[in-house]
């Protein structure tokens, strides 16, 4: 028998901006005891990737460049795997997890993934004020790179 009240959809609602904290139908979800710097990097740049996915270059790029060349193939394997294990483990849904295509690495769960930066992206492009600050960044920016007096453009 069909209840009438409408079916409980459940998110993964991920906090990128502040603390970085991921919750499951309203529950703060912990990711494991590893909890390292390059692991809860790893899965934040994975979520801010959304459906373009991150290439391989970008995280070795961002996590790896201080390691020999030798090193980042082994350390960037590692940290996958050990990624995908802390998922299963994790309260998600079970097929929550980590695919490769090619380069890139791409985030993949049955669920919905909502995150605080694409709610505000989302937010700032309703009523075109990422366009506003688009160029009050790069007037920062070039307030960065002149030389000499440091004059608003």
């Amino acid at each position: 028998m069909m209840s009438d009240q409408k079916k409980h959809e459940k998110i993964i609602a991920v906090q990128l901006l502040g603390d970085f904290v991921v919750r499951y139908d309203g529950d703060v979800i912990s990711l494991g005891r590893n909890s390292g710097a390059k692991f809860l990097s790893f899965l934040q740049l994975l979520l801010l990737s959304g459906a373009e996915g991150l290439s391989r270059e970008a995280v070795v790029e961002a996590l790896f460049a201080e390691e020999t060349l030798a090193n980042v193939t082994n350390s960037l394997n590692n940290l996958v795997y050990q990624a995908r294990m802390q998922l299963k483990k994790s309260a998600l849904p079970a097929e929550t997890g980590i695919r490769k295509k090619g380069d890139r690495y791409f985030w993949t769960s049955p669920t919905p993934v909502v995150t605080d930066v694409a709610q505000f992206l989302e937010a700032m492009t309703e009523d075109g004020r990422v366009t506003e600050l688009t160029r009050l960044l790069s007037q920062e920016d070039a307030l960065l790179t002149i030389p000499g007096d440091r004059q608003r453009l």
